[in-house]
């Protein structure tokens, strides 16, 4: 009796494991169809800089190549998906650097979102520090020609400069 319903139990595993597997594959076979769809969305996102719209659905498309893991198309589908997040990541930087040089704190927060759900929360601090080395740079080539004496007072103008640019 023991025998017997230990090969129940058994022959119970398998066909659940078979279960799982042919319902992996019908969700494969869904998203196979809507799978351009919705990469063509997700570009639209990031072409109209709806980044936090983009990263849902980037989350969303990457959920769905796990149904592709098992396809012959599987690497071909990772590789768009990765363009398509370095696409993103380019077009956060961009518009950090926008909003950095314009200070539109709301495009900033918006950036440091996506940056921070993309796991590169430092970005926005790079971007912010590049932004003003060029302010401060291009501040202190304008003030008046420096030698070895040159005053605080030079220096204080450049500072004074970087602020109010």
């Amino acid at each position: 009796a023991d025998d017997r319903k230990q090969s129940g139990l058994h022959a119970l595993a398998e066909i659940d494991s078979v279960k799982t597997r042919v319902e992996t594959a019908c969700s494969a076979l869904r998203e196979v169809g809507s799978w351009g769809r919705k990469v063509r969305d997700c570009e639209q996102l990031v072409h109209s800089g709806k980044l936090a719209m983009a990263l849902t659905q980037l989350r969303s498309l990457k959920g769905v190549l796990d149904a592709f893991r098992m396809l012959p198309e599987y690497s071909k589908k990772e590789g768009q998906l990765q363009q398509l997040e370095e696409h993103l990541l380019a077009t956060a930087r961009e518009r950090a650097r926008r909003a950095v040089e314009r200070n539109v704190v709301a495009d900033l927060a918006s950036c440091g979102e996506a940056f921070a759900a993309m796991g590169k929360p430092q970005e926005l601090c790079v971007i912010a520090e590049a932004v003003f080395a060029e302010i401060a740079s291009k501040a202190w080539q304008n003030q008046e020609p420096r030698g070895p004496d040159a005053s605080a007072s030079a220096l204080a103008a450049a500072v004074k400069s970087v602020f109010e640019a």
